[in-house]
């Protein structure tokens, strides 16, 4: 396996449900229960949209038929090529731990390299969809697009809620970027 290839693995879906339990559950310890719930919104409504996205526009994937696997187990769902469901979970991923190093991590080298570091991740994951015939390269631009529409509509309703009913409360979850 190249790690072009490896790369991709993070945007699977056990990855995914993964950092979105271990996120949320972080956030609980600290007893940031609405960022916890955020997370998991926003991971899972991620992984929905994907899946809406897939059967609305049922584009076939280049290949043999492919059916879904999560925790390797095979499941009798066509699975359709666009969006690609690893890149959008890629963006998301990333996007997440974006918004984590704006907002606890104080240094500019750090957010930096590590951004830095997480874009190029999820860049190669990306192509490894297209390099190992998963997909075609627009179920790859297609995913960016639905990415950052996903995101972006996530933000915009929860903004309000997240940053400033949250720091009106007890339970504090905003720290500013230095």
């Amino acid at each position: 396996m190249s790690a072009v290839s490896a790369a991709g693995w993070f945007g699977s879906a056990e990855v995914t449900i993964a950092t979105a339990l271990l996120a949320a559950g972080v956030f609980l310890i600290y007893k940031k229960r609405r960022l916890a719930w955020y997370v998991m919104a926003y991971f899972f409504g991620g992984m929905l949209f994907t899946l809406m996205l897939k059967y609305l526009i049922q584009r076939e994937r280049p290949g043999a038929e492919r059916m879904i696997e999560l925790f390797s187990f095979e499941f009798e769902l066509k699975s359709y090529s666009f969006p690609s469901g690893h890149t959008m979970r890629l963006l998301l991923l990333a996007g997440f731990l974006i918004w984590l190093l704006l907002h606890y991590c104080s240094s500019r080298v750090m957010r930096a390299g590590a951004g830095i570091f997480i874009f190029l991740a999820a860049a190669a994951g990306s192509y490894s969809r297209v390099s190992d015939g998963w997909h075609y390269p627009s179920d790859i631009a297609g995913s960016f697009f639905a990415a950052v529409t996903f995101a972006g509509l996530f933000l915009m309703v929860t903004r309000r809620y997240i940053f400033e009913n949250v720091s009106k409360t007890k339970n504090s979850a905003y720290v500013s970027p230095k």
